[in-house]
């Protein structure tokens, strides 16, 4: 996923734009997490590894957590690998969670999975909801070609 800032670095008091001690004006730094039964594989930033802390969050969910930080007018990219099995025709349930912001926003969401995780099948959905609102995909591998909106 890409992740942009889009706040100046100067021109606005600092109550407004003083990021997070030791960045720079206009940083915004994002606790990013995300929900699943998955485990986590690996977990980059901008193509660099970075860490990822993981509690249990629900009964079979855990939610596996990072820190970035978005200086002002850059866009930064997040990958999340995750690790697991799903059979074929078992379908996996996708819920984006929107978040309020001050201006229009969108997030296109893509699971993909090769071929010795999906017992030789393949999942691949893209969608562009709006980001403020909450969606569920059911994504089936080796069923559909595209992912069904519930």
């Amino acid at each position: 996923m890409r992740l942009t800032n889009s706040a100046p670095a100067s021109g606005l008091p600092g109550v407004v734009i003083d990021g997070a001690e030791g960045t720079p004006r206009g940083t915004n730094r994002t606790q990013l997490c995300v929900l699943s039964p998955l485990g986590v594989r690996t977990a980059t930033v901008d193509g660099s590894p970075t860490g990822v802390g993981t509690l249990p969050e629900l009964r079979g969910v855990d939610r596996h957590c990072m820190f970035v930080d978005l200086p002002p007018g850059r866009t930064r990219t997040v990958q999340l690998n995750l690790l697991g099995t799903l059979g074929a025709g078992v379908p996996y349930l996708l819920q984006w969670t929107g978040q309020p912001t001050l201006g229009p926003d969108s997030v296109r969401i893509t699971v993909t999975a090769d071929r010795t995780t999906v017992d030789g099948g393949r999942i691949a959905a893209v969608r562009r909801p709006d980001a403020a609102a909450d969606r569920l995909f059911r994504v089936v591998p080796d069923v559909y070609d595209r992912p069904t909106d519930t």
